[in-house]
């Protein structure tokens, strides 16, 4: 338990890591206060950028309550306030997001809370994300310009998505008949702090399909992070998210449960049924790009493609079939 040196609030962010860093923290927490203020601070009582909203208080009661999760307090509908309880037998639910930085190697730092009102910036819908290091303009149809603010690299209209009917089985696959993808199809985008929504609903031959995609950018960390949700009802199809660069390559590497294996990248022209160049990964695609490498993690796509087509290289990441 932490003794707040502000308000009636405290916040810990633990750092597992060998190395002191920085990173965005967007979280459901509960706080076991009455949090007065929604105002965040450090220890030195300096004012920190974060959006802040209260979700729910409850009543402390430890002879009935089984944990202090944000899930169980939230469905609770019996520990209402009574109004005389003391700011310590308060839970308070919040949903949190702020940029926590230099946090100590294995070490900690501490945020609190205090009264006051915070309304941090919201991108405006003709603004682009960016940070220190990168800037994302999102186009009509949910691409995406990416810059590189470090090395002038600019990717243009990256990111969109394809579906193609499959007539594989479980281990093969085999596509079937002309490609549909959500380049050039208009979608609804919503900004948020420090991220955008873009939504795709379609209507196809083999039934209608609504993609999610969340751009966030992670403020002082030169990381995008892409989270996509599909709500699918197309039977026999493959799904993958394309993302094009403007320099061809001949090779790629992904990784494996013990090591890095490095593929050959065709052109898009020699391809047959012989040199189908869709490869496995778990975690990691690395393209090695002479004016700097483009490294995509992921902790669910496990198959990738890699094609030359000219002076680009399109990746193709599978999402589902």
């Amino acid at each position: 338990r932490v003794s707040p040196l502000y308000g009636n609030g405290a916040l810990l962010v633990y750092n597992a890591l060998p190395f002191a860093r920085s990173g965005r923290i967007d979280q459901h927490v509960v706080v076991p206060y009455d949090v007065d203020g929604c105002v965040l601070v450090d220890d030195q009582g300096n004012p920190v950028d974060a959006a802040i909203e209260v979700d729910f208080q409850r009543r402390m009661d430890i002879e009935s309550l089984k944990t202090n999760e944000y899930g169980e307090l939230l469905t609770d509908s019996t520990r209402i306030l009574l109004g005389s309880e003391a700011p310590q037998d308060i839970y308070t639910g919040l949903h949190i997001a702020f940029c926590a930085r230099n946090i100590p190697a294995c070490g900690y730092a501490c945020y609190y809370f205090v009264k006051g009102k915070s309304r941090p910036p919201v991108p405006a819908e003709d603004s682009p994300l960016q940070n220190a290091y990168i800037r994302v303009d999102i186009q009509k149809d949910g691409t995406l310009t990416i810059h590189n603010k470090k090395n002038g690299k600019v990717l243009e209209k990256t990111h969109y998505f394809e579906i193609q009917e499959d007539e594989g089985d479980t281990y093969t696959v085999s596509p079937k008949g002309e490609i549909c993808t959500t380049k050039g199809r208009n979608a609804d985008i919503v900004y948020g702090d420090h991220q955008a929504c873009v939504t795709h609903r379609l209507r196809l031959p083999w039934g209608s399909l609504e993609i999610a995609t969340t751009v966030e950018l992670q403020e002082d960390h030169p990381e995008l992070v892409l989270r996509t949700r599909i709500q699918n009802q197309c039977r026999n199809v493959r799904i993958r998210a394309v993302l094009e660069y403007p320099e061809g390559l001949d090779r790629a590497v992904s990784d494996t449960a013990y090591d890095l294996t490095e593929r050959p990248v065709f052109d898009k022209g020699e391809l047959n049924e012989k040199n189908i160049q869709t490869m496995p990964m778990r975690n990691l695609l690395y393209l090695p790009f002479r004016q700097g490498g483009e490294a995509v993690f992921s902790n669910s796509v496990q198959e990738y493609e890699c094609i030359r087509d000219g002076d680009r290289t399109i990746a193709s990441l599978t999402l589902l079939r």
